[in-house]
């Protein structure tokens, strides 16, 4: 008898260099326009994250004894 289940993975792919880049492009922005590209900033990371972020759903068949 057969049972199947459901895996499910999470694969990051984004570097650790991009981050910084944008947190050091967001501090420097921020002061500059004195806050007003705070959201603009926040809305680029969640795209980007999202961008470089995938999710695995497969099923996966293991023999019951």
């Amino acid at each position: 008898m057969t049972k199947q289940h459901k895996t499910i993975g999470m694969v990051y792919t984004a570097r650790g260099q991009d981050i910084l880049i944008w947190c050091i492009k967001t501090a420097f922005l921020s002061l500059v326009t004195l806050g007003f590209y705070l959201p603009v900033a926040a809305n680029n990371l969640v795209k980007y994250l999202c961008e470089h972020t995938e999710i695995r759903i497969g099923e996966s068949e293991s023999s019951g004894t």
